[in-house]
């Protein structure tokens, strides 16, 4: 079987097995992270419906950072999980860049 994947795709940090003639993925422990008082609650609406790569590009300054808000509000299966009227909390911009200065010091 073959699937193409993009590039930013949550799967690229997965595991791949296959078990009894099965195949699957396998998520690894993603860091969690804790609200903050300065995160903000959006609700969902027509532009960012099922693009939750915008709502990155908007709230958090890059696509790229698409992750901390999918990890903060346990969505597993985009895009259906953001629909219209969905409220989702955003991380503070501080919160994901802090975080990203300690994973580069590492």
């Amino acid at each position: 079987m073959s699937a193409f994947v993009p590039g930013k795709s949550w799967i690229n940090f997965c595991d791949y097995y296959t078990y009894e003639g099965l195949e699957f993925f396998d998520t690894p422990d993603f860091p969690e992270f804790p609200q903050n008082d300065n995160d903000q609650i959006i609700t969902i609406d027509s532009k960012y419906e099922g693009r939750i790569d915008l709502l990155a590009e908007d709230y958090l300054g890059s696509v790229e950072y698409w992750w901390f808000i999918a990890l903060m509000n346990d969505l597993r299966v985009l895009p259906n999980d953001l629909g219209i009227g969905k409220e989702i909390r955003i991380p503070a911009p501080e919160s994901v860049s802090a975080y990203m200065q300690k994973a580069k010091a590492q």
